[in-house]
């Protein structure tokens, strides 16, 4: 759930240098739901940091609102796998009571289950959105990362490795910290990382579940001042984990052994083990950064 506040200039002078007030709202981590208009309907949507900057509907909600595929179609890799979206345009009212017209997208599998579909806090109206991640302690400090709004994919960091701007991507899906198979092992390069036992299958978006391989390091790694912790390898996907040390070598395990022809697929999606000791996360459009507060 949210809730929405308006601070004036006198009250939050640093939030904002222009005089004009700015909007702020809060999403309880356990709940990260909002209702927005879309074409008329009510739809609850779970608003989460790496939610897309275009709308994603449940299928059964684009067929109430009659919506039919257009020319325009998308595509999710998970992995190698290519999962095909429709899409089409409607009037949305995000909370502002303004009616923008939108381009939305659905597929045929759900993404997710405890709303009726899936979007950024890009799309939200305020200008400050945070989430509550847990009670709030003395002693706690601010952590500052930049952020960049990257198309449709939403809002992400960066971080340079061996010369390489991975893509960072904030998530709420899963506890480990989980890298594609090409940042394992640049990871591996720069931080001695190495992987241990066996491949685990781990549920990714839309009910797919892809192997993974946890990393141990010999040095510590973080993003900024967020360290990273339950760190896990994508192991069969475009990319090559060849490379990284392995203290259980088998090849049946790794199904990409040879470099990809294909342009590398970097990205490191921080899970919620990695900030555990935080009690919020902001996502500051104003500032263009992302702030934790944590122990």
């Amino acid at each position: 759930m949210l809730r929405n506040d308006w601070h004036l200039l006198a009250a939050t002078p640093f939030l904002f240098a222009n005089g004009a007030p700015t909007s702020t709202t809060e999403i309880e981590v356990d709940n990260p739901t909002v209702t927005i208009t879309i074409d008329g309907r009510l739809t609850t949507m779970e608003v989460v940091p790496d939610g897309p900057n275009s709308p994603i509907l449940n299928a059964r909600v684009a067929d109430q609102l009659g919506k039919k595929g257009s020319l325009v179609s998308g595509r999710h890799m998970v992995g190698r796998t290519a999962v095909s979206a429709s899409s089409n345009m409607a009037r949305i009212d995000f909370g502002d009571g303004r009616k923008v017209k939108q381009r939305l997208f659905w597929f045929d599998r759900d993404w997710t289950e405890i709303a009726e579909g899936r979007m950024g806090p890009a799309l939200l109206p305020e200008d400050i959105v945070t989430y509550r991640l847990g009670e709030r302690h003395v002693g706690e400090r601010l952590l500052t990362i930049p952020f960049r709004k990257h198309g449709l994919a939403g809002f992400r960091s960066e971080t340079v490795i061996d010369g390489v701007t991975v893509p960072v991507i904030f998530t709420f899906d899963r506890p480990e910290t989980m890298v594609t198979a090409t940042t394992g092992a640049l990871l591996a390069t720069a931080y001695g990382g190495r992987m241990v036992g066996p491949a685990q299958d781990l549920k990714l978006e839309m009910g797919f579940f892809r192997p993974v391989r946890r990393m141990e390091f010999q040095k510590p790694i973080a993003v900024g001042e967020l360290a990273l912790t339950s760190v896990v390898v994508r192991t069969t996907e475009m990319g090559s984990t060849a490379s990284i040390p392995d203290d259980n070598q088998d090849p049946s395990e790794i199904v990409v052994s040879a470099e990809s022809k294909r342009k590398a697929s970097h990205g490191i999606f921080v899970g919620r083990s990695s900030f555990a000791d935080c009690s919020s996360l902001t996502f500051d459009k104003q500032r263009e950064e992302i702030r934790f507060s944590c122990l």
